[in-house]
């Protein structure tokens, strides 16, 4: 039986800071796709202590004939889809112990189209990681501290004039106690910060 994974509870018992590493759209395999920056970067981050890992999808870039890659994206991948479904699982290997939660992706979900099951999922449960088929919530305590983050590979939401407005809609409409809300898929960084819901907060609605 495969669960419906839609939230997460995660607690640190500690007194020092925790970092978590928040990557996706990675697209190993791709031929635009900066490996070794990848593998440096995530080499850098498992050397120190109290570092995680939260993934967000795309691990790999996965361009089969039939999906939605055209002939030249399928031939200018670095590696094969085979051979980037090798070097995903020996990835995991290496962060698999510090990553907390995978999640659905357009790359990824090619095999979910095509095959009937999803070759990245098998490998986050295989490390008994947690994986959101959409989107999640996710609970982190870290000593007395608790977090509340909403993560999706992407969600519902386009704007040209506001890089973070399928976020903002996202707590308006789904995830309105989230501390942070925090997507992937857009391949252009952007953050914005505001205070939400102050009058619900003084009148103790809300934390």
């Amino acid at each position: 039986m495969d669960p419906v994974i839609t939230h997460l509870e995660k607690a640190f018992d500690t007194s020092h800071p925790v970092a978590i590493l928040l990557a996706g759209c990675m697209q190993t395999g791709g031929r635009w796709t900066g490996h070794k920056f990848i593998r440096d970067h995530f080499r850098e981050a498992m050397s120190m202590p109290n570092v995680y890992v939260g993934l967000f999808g795309d691990e790999v870039e996965n361009f089969k004939s039939g999906t939605f890659a055209g002939a030249r994206s399928q031939m200018d991948q670095a590696l094969p889809p085979d051979k980037q479904k090798m070097l995903w699982r020996l990835f995991m290997k290496q962060i698999g112990p510090r990553t907390l939660w995978g999640m659905w992706s357009q790359h990824g979900a090619i095999w979910d189209e095509r095959d009937g099951h999803n070759i990245i999922k098998d490998t986050y449960k295989e490390h008994a990681i947690p994986y959101f088929d959409g989107m999640g919530y996710v609970k982190l305590t870290v000593g007395s501290e608790t977090y509340h983050l909403a993560v999706s590979h992407e969600f519902p939401g386009n704007s040209m004039y506001n890089k973070t407005h399928p976020q903002k809609r996202a707590l308006w409409q789904r995830f309105p106690n989230a501390d942070a809300v925090i997507q992937a898929d857009r391949h252009q960084y952007a953050v914005s910060e505001e205070t939400a819901y102050g009058h619900e907060v003084l009148a103790g609605n809300r934390k």
